[in-house]
């Protein structure tokens, strides 16, 4: 068996070769008949049936990393490393190809290392993640470990939106105790739109799909939230703020 096949971000397929020919490219220590209903079986689980006899050429985008895919799973790879595979797509399919892909890998139990510089793929289909930096693993865990309790500002910032706000502000306003330095580090999930919070005035809102970003201001600082909303407010607005300590980041901002 082949012992750690890659998937790329081009697909690099053989232009020569048939959508069958391409998956069945791994196996030739293994007899013709074999060969075929591997390839076949492998078409058939990625969508690929009726375009088994296609060259790459006229394949789509998606089609075409389907079967680099299923070249990659056909020989019962012991692991499988995945180099931004999914980047080359456009972002309408690329979901749909992600998940589809992931779940194939995790019904054929096979490990996979998927390399991404985006913290949202990451986050939301790693069962664990190792966040590096020049070579270095600088945290290792589950996703909502290094979201929420990562050890330095650079793990926080390679897996999401961090601000800094002055400790002794946010304690006054919310009139609670942090710990820390000086200056306190969160996501911008931990200021939240509610009717029971404290009053803050918008400088600016807008939207980033369903989520909306509402930029507030702090004494002399800026600071943003995030909420669901149906209509953004207008500057000059006064908002209900609440405080989510969940979303306070654990380190000590005067020594990172």
């Amino acid at each position: 068996t082949c012992a750690l096949p890659i998937l790329f971000q081009d697909f690099a397929l053989f232009p020569h070769l048939t959508v069958l020919g391409n998956i069945a490219f791994g196996l030739n220590h293994l007899p013709k008949e074999t060969r075929l209903k591997i390839a076949q079986d492998w078409a058939e689980r990625m969508g690929l049936a009726e375009r088994a006899n296609a060259y790459p050429h006229h394949l789509s985008g998606g089609e075409q990393q389907r079967v680099a895919i299923a070249r990659a799973m056909a020989p019962e790879p012991r692991a499988l490393l995945m180099d931004e595979p999914f980047s080359g797509l456009d972002p309408e399919r690329r979901e749909a190809t992600r998940q589809e892909t992931l779940a194939i890998i995790r019904k054929a139990g096979i490990p996979a290392l998927l390399v991404t510089h985006e913290p949202v793929e990451a986050l939301s289909n790693a069962d664990e993640i190792a966040v590096m930096q020049d070579g270095q693993i600088l945290q290792f865990g589950s996703a909502d470990e290094l979201y929420k309790s990562p050890i330095s500002l650079s793990v926080a910032k390679a897996l999401g939106r961090v601000q800094s706000a002055h400790k002794g502000v946010l304690e006054a306003k919310f009139e609670t105790t942090l710990s820390g330095g000086s200056r306190v580090y969160l996501r911008p999930e931990a200021l939240q739109v509610s009717e029971s919070g404290v009053g803050f005035t918008v400088i600016a809102a807008r939207r980033r799909g369903t989520l909306c970003e509402i930029e507030l201001r702090l004494g002399h600082e800026r600071v943003v939230a995030v909420s669901i909303l149906r209509k953004l407010p207008e500057p000059g607005d006064e908002m209900k703020i609440d405080l989510d300590p969940a979303y306070i980041l654990p380190f000590d901002a005067d020594t990172v």
